[in-house]
């Protein structure tokens, strides 16, 4: 009887910590489904922006590239074309574990 006592006791603890776990994962989650409603509703507008870029900034100094995608930017939200706040050709081509990688 007491193996069975301690036995369900390690269950419940075990028990417990999962519950616990899933619960933070919960959060997390939600989280990243955030994230991801945002990048839908951004996604064709970065892709446009990172295509023009990729097409037509690479031969230019990066001063001019700068200057460039500002002003695209610009022409994105007078024309209501949804673009990231943040907008970025790095952050649109590669995933956060790329770019640590890169560093």
């Amino acid at each position: 009887l007491e193996y069975k006592i301690d036995l369900s006791s390690k269950r419940l603890t075990a028990a417990s910590a999962l519950t616990g776990s899933l619960a933070q994962e919960v959060v997390r989650w939600d989280a990243l489904i955030e994230t991801m409603e945002t990048d839908v509703k951004t996604l064709a507008g970065n892709v446009f922006l990172s295509s023009a870029s990729i097409a037509y900034l690479g031969a230019f100094t990066a001063p001019f590239r700068r200057d460039m995608s500002e002003k695209w930017v610009e022409l994105c939200h007078e024309r209501n074309i949804k673009i990231s706040d943040e907008f970025s050709l790095v952050s649109t081509l590669a995933t956060p574990m790329q770019m640590r990688e890169w560093a």
